[in-house]
């Protein structure tokens, strides 16, 4: 199993997930992810509310760590992208 599949399934894992940082989680989801995807789309995968996934992609864009665009074709979605900044936190966190 990789970290990303380990962290995820820790996300997803209601006994477990609250104790789980959502931005960490979101972190990772947003490094493995392919598509453009919605806050409600998050939620569900970390198994949490949409405003706690809302939250959590913000604190990650104000910390810098990933950046957020928007669809053009579903205003619904939208495009996280890990920046240098993410990856670096991703690397020491797998390296720990």
């Amino acid at each position: 199993m990789t970290f990303d599949e380990a962290i995820l399934r820790v996300a997803c894992d209601p006994q477990v997930r609250d104790r789980m940082p959502a931005q960490i989680a979101t972190l990772v989801l947003a490094d493995t992810q392919t598509a453009q995807i919605s806050n409600g789309d998050v939620a569900l995968l970390l198994g949490c509310g949409t405003q706690r996934a809302f939250r959590a992609i913000e604190a990650l864009v104000q910390a810098g760590w990933i950046t957020r665009g928007r669809a053009t074709d579903d205003r619904r979605r939208v495009d996280l992208q890990v920046t240098d900044a993410g990856r670096e936190v991703l690397a020491r966190l797998r390296a720990s």
